[in-house]
């Protein structure tokens, strides 16, 4: 009795049937390595990570009410929508390699001031949320 040994390699391996996934679940895939890819992309991420959390944790020792806690975190996400659509401009500008056209740069200075609005808008915020309820313990 003759055996034969056939190698399987990546080009005669059989192909797997996978079922395409949900839209909604594909959609919630997409966003994940889109939140993945801004943060490697721009340390900036990093120190908007750390500012929020010592916002959230001065939150949490001042015990902000509800409403509060609405108005810093809807701010803190504001401020991480903005970036990320900065980041997005960025990459985009960059398949047009060395030479940026003119309209490009005014998109990526726009993207630019739009988080440093969002940045800006959200440290008042949170000052002023935290400073209202510091001057309530103390006074």
């Amino acid at each position: 009795m003759s055996t034969s040994t056939t190698l399987v390699t990546p080009e005669n391996k059989p192909a797997k049937f996978h079922k395409p996934r949900a839209a909604w679940r594909q959609r919630l895939v997409q966003a994940e390595r889109g939140i993945g890819n801004g943060a490697r992309q721009d340390s900036i991420f990093f120190v908007h990570i750390f500012t929020s959390t010592m916002i959230l944790l001065a939150g949490g020792v001042l015990g902000l009410v509800h409403w509060q806690w609405m108005l810093v975190v809807s701010s803190l996400i504001m401020l991480f929508v903005a970036e990320l659509f900065n980041q997005a401009l960025k990459s985009m500008a960059l398949a047009f390699g060395e030479v940026t056209p003119a309209p490009v740069q005014q998109a990526l200075g726009m993207g630019t001031a739009a988080s440093m609005l969002a940045l800006c808008g959200a440290l008042v915020i949170a000052g002023f949320t935290l400073g209202q309820r510091i001057v309530e313990m103390l006074g």
